[in-house]
C-alpha cells in the first residue's frame, strides 16, 4: 500500500487482506486494476485468479501480481491466467510499480477494445441487422449443435419453420420499408412466446425458424407453434397504417423426421408449405408419406398445364398510396389440380421449370391475363395488368416477339402490360 501511494497514481485505492474479501469487492464494483500478492492468509494468487476473473464485474480486469519467491513456474502460471505483469516484492521501486499498473490498465483497455470489436463483427456476421435475431449462418451452426447434443443425450427436439401470411400484400401496397417495420415488430412478439432455452432465427425474407430443445412430442411442438401463430395475429401499427399478417408453421422432430440438419430443415419446410396450402394461421407436422404422394401427383401432371385449361388467375389491385386510386391489377396464377385442389405457384412452378413446361405455361398465363384486360376495357374499366414471369423465360429468344404479338392481337397498348 505504501508503495502504491508513493507511486503518485491518482486512483482511489482499496485494500483487503484475504482472497474472499477480494472476490466480494470485484463482484460489487468495477476496478481498473488489482494488485495481488501471491501469498494470502486464506489462499494463493494462482488459486484465486480464476475465481477473481469469473466474479469480476470488469471482464477485462487488469492484474499485477507481487511475489517474494521469484519462482519461474509461478510466473508462467500467472501469465497463462491473464496476469498482465509480475513483480518481485524485494524491489521497492514505486515508479516501477506505477509503470506496471499503467501498462496493465493499458493492456486491459486494448483487450476490451479488441473484444468489443470482435463482438460487433460477430453481431454483423451472425445476426440479422433488421430484427437482431440470429441469421441463417448462425442457425445452421446452432442446428448442428442441437443435433449433436440430442444425439449424445438420446433426446428429441423440435424444429419449427414459419412463414408470414399476407406479407407480400404489405410490401406491394405499402412498400418494402413498411415490410421491414413489420418484420422488426413481429420478431419480439415471437421471441416472447419462446422459452429461454429456445432459439429464434430469421432465415431470410419473411421466414423464421425456432429450435425447441427438450421438446419430446409432436403435440408439444404443435402447441408451441400455435402460440407463435397467435402472437403474430396481433395487429401491427406502422404509425400511418395498421396491418395484420398471419403465420403458417411447419414442424419437424429430431430424430423422427431427420438426423441431419439438411433433412430436418427440408422436412420442416415441406410441412410449412403444407400449412400454407391449408390456409392462414395453421401449424402442420411433417408426414413423409403425405409429402411424397403429393409431390408425385404434382410432378406427374405438370405437362397437363401447358394447355392452360387447369390454370386459374386470381387478381389483386395495386393501390396508389397517395390517392387511394387503383393503378393496376396483378395477376396471380393458381393450379386447379383435379385431385389436390387449388395449388399455389410455389408448389408447381419449380416442377414446371425442371420439366421445361414453364415456357408453354408462361404464355398460357400471359394470354389469360391479356384476355381479361380486354374484358375490363370492354366493360368500361380499362387498366394495366402485371404478370409474373419465371426467370427461365429470360432465356427464351422469342419472349419479346411473343409478348408484342399477344398485345397486337388484342389491340392493347404495350403500357397495358407489366412483366415482373
Amino acid at each position: 500500500m505504501r508503495r502504491l501511494h508513493r507511486s503518485g497514481l491518482h486512483y482511489h485505492i482499496e485494500e483487503v487482506a484475504r482472497g474472499l474479501e477480494a472476490l466480494d469487492c470485484v463482484a460489487r464494483r468495477r476496478y481498473d486494476c488489482v494488485v495481488l500478492d501471491y501469498r494470502l492468509p486464506d489462499t494463493d494468487a494462482i488459486t484465486l485468479l480464476p475465481d477473481l476473473r469469473m466474479r469480476s464485474m470488469e471482464r477485462d480486469l487488469a492484474v499485477v501480481m507481487l511475489t517474494g519467491t521469484g519462482n519461474d513456474r509461478v510466473a508462467v502460471q500467472a501469465i497463462k491466467l491473464g496476469v498482465h505483469d509480475y513483480l518481485h516484492k524485494s524491489n521497492p521501486d514505486a515508479a516501477l510499480l506505477r509503470q506496471a499498473i499503467e501498462h496493465a490498465v493499458l493492456g486491459s483497455d486494448r483487450q476490451r477494445f479488441a473484444r468489443e470489436q470482435t463482438e460487433k463483427l460477430e453481431q454483423l456476421v451472425l445476426h440479422d441487422p433488421l430484427t437482431g435475431l440470429a441469421n441463417r449462418l448462425l442457425f445452421s451452426e446452432g442446428l448442428e449443435h442441437s443435433i449433436g447434443v440430442a444425439e449424445r443425450a438420446g433426446t428429441s427436439f423440435a424444429l419449427i419453420v414459419m412463414d408470414l401470411d399476407r406479407f407480400k400484400e404489405v410490401n406491394d401496397s405499402l412498400g418494402h420499408s413498411a415490410g421491414d417495420r413489420v418484420l422488426a415488430a413481429i420478431a419480439p412478439l415471437l421471441d416472447r412466446k419462446l422459452r429461454r432455452t429456445d432459439t429464434l432465427v430469421r432465415i431470410g425474407g419473411d421466414e423464421f425458424a425456432a429450435v425447441l430443445p427438450g421438446t419430446e412430442s409432436i403435440d408439444g411442438a404443435l402447441l408451441a407453434a400455435e402460440k407463435l401463430i397467435a402472437a403474430v395475429a396481433t395487429p401491427v401499427s406502422l404509425g400511418d397504417a395498421i396491418v395484420t399478417v398471419g403465420l403458417s408453421a411447419g414442424v419437424a422432430m429430431y430424430p423422427a423426421h431427420g438426423t441431419t440438419a439438411e433433412t430436418l430443415l427440408a422436412n420442416a419446410d415441406l410441412a410449412m408449405y403444407e400449412a400454407k396450402r391449408s390456409g392462414c394461421g395453421v401449424a402442420v407436422y411433417h408426414a413423409p408419406g403425405r409429402s411424397a404422394m403429393r409431390a408425385e401427383l404434382i410432378n406427374s401432371r405438370t405437362a397437363a398445364l401447358t394447355s392452360g385449361d387447369e390454370l386459374v388467375l386470381h387478381y389483386q389491385p395495386q393501390i396508389d398510396l397517395l390517392t387511394g386510386a387503383v393503378r393496376g391489377i396483378e395477376a396471380l396464377v393458381r393450379w386447379q389440380h383435379p385431385e389436390l385442389g387449388l395449388l399455389l405457384p410455389m408448389e408447381f412452378i419449380p416442377a414446371a421449370e425442371r420439366s421445361n413446361a414453364i415456357r408453354s405455361i408462361s404464355y398460357a398465363i400471359l394470354d389469360k391475363a391479356l384476355d381479361q384486360a380486354v374484358a375490363w376495357a370492354a366493360a368500361g374499366t380499362p387498366t394495366s395488368v402485371a404478370v409474373n414471369l419465371s426467370v427461365r423465360m429470360l432465356d427464351d429468344p422469342e419472349l419479346s416477339s411473343r409478348v408484342l404479338a399477344a398485345l397486337a392481337l388484342r389491340s392493347l397498348a404495350p403500357s397495358t402490360l407489366t412483366l415482373k
